[in-house]
């Protein structure tokens, strides 16, 4: 009986055991059973991760109208303000899917990029538009701007720490006090452990939480067919519409400062220009000035000194800045200060302020 009784006491010790180790084992890999990496290690295979695709996240979204106000930080799939969770499909370079949700998985919208073609998808109206075609280069990956620039590892302060996102181990890039004039103090990158695909960001300032898309559901491997979305998005009809209304036909220049124009695609009342390629590249958006973006443009921007008739905003290392040119609104987007990004407008456009 008594035999009986030690066993009985040595399995609920066992139980309790067991349970602590449950607890406690996500926090221990947290804390330090990933290789010790330096954040320029861990940013350079994020790359070439992203390069090779084959992946699936779902991201939560933390003060989603932030995403509307600073551009170069998100995709214009964020822009929505219901939208509260993204899904990415990464199969390869040409081959990507993104859906904006609501918190009840409602879908608001779907990129679909699928042999050279990027198109628009609205569930809600059944429609499609065809917003990039015939493209020789790689597609813009959608997901690259959670992963940080090498510039930015070199003016800010760096460390890396161990975490959990979305069950997994992961690294996180910790950029702090930043060493160039900057309204946003502190900015985290996530990384999963193994792969290194990137699992979100997190944007600060102060104490205060800026802006975080966080992954809450992550899977390897390729997604195969859900790349492509159900076979619903197929059948919707491709929606006519007249892309450059109220837009010049050559008012976007070959050049903009030392870059040659690499893509142009074309949204309604609205074209987006790229410069250059890879990291340092900078993108243009030319809109009507009756357009909703180019008021939203307006209402977040400050003088820029020296310039005058250009406004833009910066955190230090990404810059956008505007300015009106004829009857549209000119957003230049890039990792470049805001002075450098006017001078170089005033003589790709010819202005006369």
């Amino acid at each position: 009986m008594r035999k009986t009784h030690i066993m009985t006491v040595l399995s609920a010790l066992g139980a309790v055991v067991a349970g602590i180790l449950v607890y406690v084992t996500p926090a221990a890999e947290a804390r330090g059973t990933l290789p010790q990496e330096s954040a320029q290690e861990i940013v350079q295979r994020s790359y070439s991760a992203v390069r090779q695709g084959n992946f699936v996240e779902t991201l939560g979204l933390t003060h989603a109208q932030f995403a509307a106000e600073w551009g170069p930080w998100v995709h214009k799939i964020m822009e929505d303000p219901a939208t509260r969770l993204i899904n990415f499909y990464e199969a390869s370079p040409q081959l990507w899917r993104v859906d904006a949700l609501t918190t009840n998985g409602k879908i608001l919208s779907t990129l679909l990029a699928n042999d050279g073609k990027i198109q628009l998808v609205n569930p809600q109206s059944h429609t499609r538009m065809l917003i990039s075609t015939g493209l020789t280069a790689p597609l813009p990956w959608p997901i690259q701007w959670m992963v940080p620039t090498f510039k930015q590892l070199q003016e800010w302060k760096v460390n890396v720490s161990q975490t959990m996102v979305a069950g997994v181990p992961c690294y996180a890039v910790n950029l702090v006090n930043p060493l160039v004039p900057a309204s946003l103090t502190r900015m985290t990158y996530f990384f999963q452990g193994r792969t290194d695909e990137p699992l979100g960001v997190a944007l600060y300032r102060g104490r205060h939480l800026e802006f975080q898309a966080k992954a809450l559901v992550y899977s390897s491997g390729n997604p195969g067919p859900s790349v492509k979305g159900p076979a619903l998005l197929n059948t919707y009809p491709m929606t006519h519409v007249e892309w450059s209304k109220g837009l010049d036909k050559h008012i976007v220049p070959e050049h903009f400062g030392p870059l040659t124009q690499t893509h142009v695609s074309k949204w309604p009342n609205q074209e987006v220009v790229r410069y250059g390629r890879g990291l340092n590249q900078i993108m243009v958006v030319v809109s009507s000035m009756q357009s909703a973006e180019a008021q939203a443009c307006r209402r977040y921007h400050i003088p820029v000194h020296g310039y005058p008739g250009f406004s833009g905003i910066t955190d230090g290392l990404w810059s956008t800045l505007s300015f009106r040119y004829r009857a549209h609104c000119i957003s230049v987007i890039g990792d470049r200060p805001l002075g450098i990004l006017a001078k170089w407008a005033k003589s790709s456009f010819s202005h006369e302020f």
